[in-house]
């Protein structure tokens, strides 16, 4: 509580009435009145002189409102605050901010921060690449898995020798055949550089396929080839030799024969014939 000056403070005094020789008895009250008022705050004493004198002992500050008053005052290096209750609150700690900052977010230390945030600006973080699993994923952690092979990273599971994709092209269509020595099937957009190609079964056809055969260019010899037949005979590496089955990979789709030499009639009248053709992009 602030001190109260023994002596009220009264601008009427002297009168101006007053005996000559009390000059000097209001001159020393007045003095007094001075110093009890800044001695409220501030260091002074009744006489003498100091390197202290004016300095704030503590602060007062007073509130209109409730009228009630604050002190801010200092036991050695530490700050206290009493608010108008009485309560003391300690402000600092060794010299240290001592002030509940459980609801604040620090610029160091460990916390652990709950509730949604959000940002009107992008947080920065640290350019380091993260080693757990909770830590943030940088652009430039990104950017360097990205530049360099991100499928044979030694912390991926997925390798390039496990997953190694070829950029292709595909057609499916159907052609009827009409007995003809040959037929081109068009539509398709590109030459093939696979084909897969099944005959729709009839009721009653013992010869109808219940396979599919797959025909591919050899870059060997440049021979179409059978890589699946019916028959085990007619194999892998059974060349169609332009007129057997496959007559040609053509820039538009293939030519398909009626030569029913090692059983690859494709072009046979009263039949459907579904195809799959495909081709490598590199």
């Amino acid at each position: 509580m602030a001190l109260i000056p023994t002596v009220s403070w009264s601008e009427t005094t002297p009168a101006g009435t007053d005996k000559r020789y009390l000059g000097d008895d209001y001159l020393r009250a007045l003095q007094t009145k001075i110093r009890e008022i800044i001695a409220v705050d501030h260091i002074m004493e009744a006489s003498g002189q100091g390197a202290l004198w004016g300095q704030h002992k503590l602060i007062h500050l007073y509130d209109s409102v409730t009228g009630k008053t604050v002190e801010i005052y200092n036991s050695g290096v530490d700050l206290y605050v009493m608010d108008g209750d009485g309560n003391i609150i300690q402000l600092t700690d060794g010299g240290v901010l001592d002030a509940d900052l459980s609801g604040c977010v620090m610029l160091t230390g460990n916390q652990t921060v709950a509730g949604v945030k959000t940002f009107t600006e992008l947080p920065k973080t640290t350019t380091a690449a993260p080693t757990e699993s909770s830590q943030v994923v940088t652009k430039a952690t990104l950017d360097t898995h990205r530049t360099a092979d991100p499928i044979d990273h030694p912390d991926s599971s997925i390798t390039e020798a496990k997953l190694n994709f070829t950029p292709m092209q595909a057609y499916t269509g159907v052609y009827s055949g009409d007995d003809n020595g040959t037929q081109a099937i068009t539509g398709v957009g590109f030459v093939p550089t696979f084909l897969i190609l099944w005959k729709v079964a009839t009721s009653g056809d013992a010869e109808s396929w219940y396979k599919a055969r797959v025909y591919f260019k050899s870059s060997a010899d440049g021979y179409v080839k059978a890589a699946s037949t019916l028959e085990d005979d007619h194999g892998f590496n059974r060349k169609s030799s332009f007129t057997d089955g496959i007559q040609s990979f053509d820039g538009d789709g293939f030519t398909v024969t009626n030569n029913d030499t090692y059983g690859q009639n494709l072009n046979e009248s009263g039949f459907t014939y579904v195809f799959l053709a495909l081709r490598t992009t590199t």
